[in-house]
């Protein structure tokens, strides 16, 4: 059974004709001749309705631009696909094998990955996920053990939405949320003071000493900015 770029075969239909006694091929163009396959998918409007999603893939080096095997499928370990536009992330779910998926600085407003159940590395900064869009994704995410998932969830320029509940929310799946501060990024640890249990304290701005950042830079003199700071190894607010 000789395959071509405007038929679509998948491993499903592959099993069944191998189980009457027929194997599937496809012509790689790179060389110009037929080889078995387990199967692929079209890279069209079907599968992956986002148009720029489908640019990235037909420039990605597949031997089709116009499909991809389930070889190339199950020999990706990582999906990137940074500030390419992307508003609908759609089609990801057959990327089953990638451990990293990387989908910084485009248009997502919402995001899937319940079929993605080996990834452990994901980075969402710069998209437009809001509050209950990130409690969805949260929970497709699946569930590691503890502090081995590194979740990005906010760069430079960020509308996500992710809050402390989102935050209790990811470590109890095993996931460690980072955002981007003064210049590096460093683990999410509060949104303000309900979640991590720290109660309103009315810091004496007359002292001086041991005074930290969150990203634990030492301050010269007591903080005189609202905010969340750390002294004496303890997490502080300042009003």
């Amino acid at each position: 059974m000789n395959t071509t770029d405007g038929n679509e075969m998948t491993s499903e239909q592959v099993a069944i004709a191998n189980n009457k006694g027929w194997k599937a091929f496809v012509h790689d163009g790179y060389v110009d001749e037929f080889r078995e396959t387990a199967g692929y998918w079209l890279i069209d409007e079907r599968n992956f309705p986002d148009e720029n999603f489908r640019e990235y893939l037909a420039d990605y080096g597949f031997y089709c631009v116009s499909a991809i095997t389930m070889e190339e499928i199950n020999d990706m370990d990582e999906l990137c696909v940074e500030g390419a536009g992307v508003k609908d992330f759609t089609g990801v779910e057959l990327f089953t094998e990638v451990s990293k998926i990387l989908v910084s600085s485009n248009e997502l407003t919402s995001l899937d990955l319940s079929h993605n159940k080996k990834v452990s590395y994901l980075d969402v900064s710069n998209n437009y996920i809001k509050s209950t869009e990130m409690t969805k994704l949260i929970a497709s995410l699946p569930t590691l053990q503890a502090n081995t998932g590194r979740l990005t969830v906010r760069g430079r320029c960020d509308q996500n939405e992710f809050t402390d509940t989102h935050l209790a929310q990811a470590k109890a799946k095993g996931w460690v949320p980072y955002v981007f501060e003064s210049g590096e990024w460093i683990e999410f640890t509060s949104a303000g003071s309900v979640a991590t249990g720290i109660s309103d304290i009315s810091a004496d701005k007359s002292q001086d000493d041991n005074w930290y950042t969150l990203d634990g830079r030492q301050l010269n003199e007591a903080p005189t900015h609202p905010g969340l700071y750390i002294r004496d190894g303890k997490k502080v607010q300042v009003k």
